[in-house]
C-alpha cells in the first residue's frame, strides 16, 4: 500500500528517521498505527467498564470513579493495550 504524507506530518516523519528514533518512514507510520490501535483498545475497554457499571447501578463518588479508571488503565498498559 502506498500512502502520501504532506505538510507537518512529512516533517515529523523525516525528523523521526533522521534522529535515528525509527529506521524508516514505514516504521514511523507503523508505530503511529500501533499507538492508534492501543488507544482504540483502551477506549473500548473503558466503554465496557462504564457500560457494566451503569448496568450494575449503584453510586460512586468522582474520586472512586477516578481510582477505578486509573487501575483499569494500569492493567491495560501492563497487558500492552
Amino acid at each position: 500500500m502506498q500512502v502520501s504524507v504532506t505538510g507537518p506530518w512529512a516533517g515529523f516523519i523525516n525528523e523521526a528517521v533522521a534522529s535515528g528514533e525509527l529506521d524508516s518512514p514505514d516504521a514511523v507510520v507503523a508505530a503511529g498505527l500501533s499507538l492508534l490501535k492501543s488507544r482504540e483498545a483502551r477506549l473500548t475497554e473503558l466503554r465496557r467498564i462504564v457500560d457494566d457499571a451503569l448496568a450494575e447501578g449503584g453510586e460512586l463518588s468522582e474520586a472512586e470513579v477516578d481510582a477505578v479508571l486509573a487501575e483499569r488503565i494500569k492493567e491495560l498498559q501492563t497487558r500492552g493495550l
